[in-house]
Formats: structure tokens, C-alpha cells, sequence
């Protein structure tokens, strides 16, 4: 399945349009999947700067780093996209929430075995409030509740360098997942990624970041949006210096607190 092209040498309009958002080929695809790869979809000099605020946090081993704002007004440029803006948009209305943000990093490999630093398996899973109530229990077939931008700061060119494997349709499964929770099954799928290219995802589809096994580091940055009524555990905790560095419409994309 593969997205629109954009062109890679022009960052989009400071204003979403319609050429942002998604083809009604493309949201079928995507409601048919769970998810959907975009090519090119965020500026090379764009993917440059989110890179090197990136960088500095490198470290031994795989890494989440949450609430991103706090670490590098860069990343605002990610959070705030126009296209991001514009896809949440067709999902969710004009009135959605930046629930949270997510810089993940993924280390080359260490040691002759191949192995990484504190990732030596797939771990498969769902997102969104692994609670008492896990958002993908909540009805059947599950409702979209949360929208992930996974944003390729590196390349990925399949399984050997820790891509993202996903299992197509499986956010519309009632059943547990069948397969063993150490592989990779028949059937998911590995897409390959250049920097800049971005995959949106549903957030009830089982996938898995995967070992990097490659000489190189993986880094991507995910946003993440989500009707104004949700309500998680999660939410992009900003700081109030930063908070007021925002302008009015970005603030009122994040909601301080906990419900």
C-alpha cells in the first residue's frame, strides 16, 4: 500500500489543504489495513533538523523518549505539520487533540551476535491506555481513538535494520494474536522506509519495533492525535515555559493534565 508522493524538495503550506489530507483510495486502504505508508511526506530539510535534535540523545540501548517539546523546540516542526494537522483533520474534525509525542531510538547492533542493546526480540502489541480499559477493548469492531504518525528520521530496509513490522486487518480482530510473540508471522508486514517518509496507524493494529541487527542507528519520531473527548493515562506533558512559546492554535492542541 503505498501513499501520495509529495514533493521533497517543498515543505508544505503553513495552512492544511486538501492536497495534504488523504485520498478516498488512501482511507480505504488504510481502514482496510490499519495502516498506511506516505512517502516523502515531511521535507529533507525538515528530516535534517529533527535529526540533529535527535542525535544528542543517542545512547546503549533502544529508548522511548516522551514529550519532545521539552527537549527541542525542533521538534515542534513534527508535532505541528500541516499534514499532520490535515490527516487528524479528516479523521477527527478540526477540534483533535496532540495527545502525545514520542522520539524512539534504536541502536545498531553490539557485540558479535548481533544483538542490541536491550531489544533482542519483537514484542507484539497494541497501543493507546494498556489499562484496566485498553482502548481496542472498548467495542468491535474497534473505533479509531488514536491516530499514530510514525515519521522515518533514518532509513529502514526491512527487518534486519529494527523496522516496524505490522499485521494488516488486525485491528479489526476480536481474537488474541495466534502467532508467537518472538517472530515475525507470515502475513505482517515490513515497510521500508526512506527519512521523511511517514506511516499513519490505527491504533488497535498489533505491530512491533523489531532488532536492529544493521550498523546503523534507527531513529523515528511519532506523533500522536486523538478526538478532543478521549480521554488516557497519555498525554504530552509540556512544560509551562515551553507551553507559552507556542502560539494560540498550537496550545490549544494539548491538553495540560489528566482528566
Amino acid at each position: 500500500m503505498q501513499g501520495k508522493q509529495v514533493d521533497q524538495n517543498v515543505e508544505p503550506p503553513s495552512q492544511p489543504g486538501t492536497c495534504l489530507g488523504l485520498s478516498p483510495e488512501q482511507q480505504y486502504d488504510f481502514d482496510c489495513a490499519g495502516f498506511l505508508a506516505l512517502p516523502g511526506l515531511i521535507a529533507p530539510a525538515t528530516v535534517e533538523r529533527l535529526l540533529a535534535a535527535s542525535v544528542p540523545l543517542r545512547c546503549g540501548t533502544y529508548s522511548q523518549f516522551g514529550s519532545v517539546l521539552n527537549r527541542h523546540p525542533t521538534f515542534s516542526e513534527a508535532l505541528f505539520h500541516p499534514a499532520v494537522t490535515a490527516i487528524s483533520s479528516q479523521f477527527f474534525g478540526p477540534e483533535f487533540t496532540l495527545k502525545g509525542s514520542v522520539l524512539v531510538f534504536n541502536p545498531a547492533k553490539v557485540g558479535g551476535n548481533g544483538t542490541t542493546g536491550g531489544m533482542r526480540w519483537p514484542s507484539w502489541h497494541r497501543d493507546a491506555d494498556h489499562g484496566v480499559h485498553p482502548f481496542h477493548a472498548v467495542a468491535w469492531p474497534c473505533p479509531l481513538l488514536q491516530l499514530r504518525f510514525f515519521i522515518a528520521l533514518t532509513a529502514t530496509t526491512g527487518a534486519e535494520s529494527g523496522g516496524l513490522a505490522l499485521y494488516p486487518g488486525s485491528h479489526r480482530a476480536k481474537e488474541d494474536f495466534p502467532f508467537a510473540r518472538d517472530g515475525i508471522p507470515t502475513g505482517a508486514v515490513i515497510p521500508v522506509m526512506s527519512p521523511g517518509d511517514c506511516l499513519i496507524m490505527h491504533h488497535a493494529t498489533r505491530h512491533t519495533a523489531l532488532p536492529n541487527r544493521s550498523a546503523l542507528d534507527r531513529f523515528n519520531l511519532q506523533v500522536i492525535t486523538t478526538p478532543n473527548w478521549v480521554r488516557s493515562k497519555e498525554q504530552e506533558d509540556v512544560a509551562p515555559e515551553v507551553l507559552a512559546t507556542l502560539s494560540e492554535a498550537n496550545r490549544k492542541r494539548i491538553v495540560p493534565g489528566k482528566w
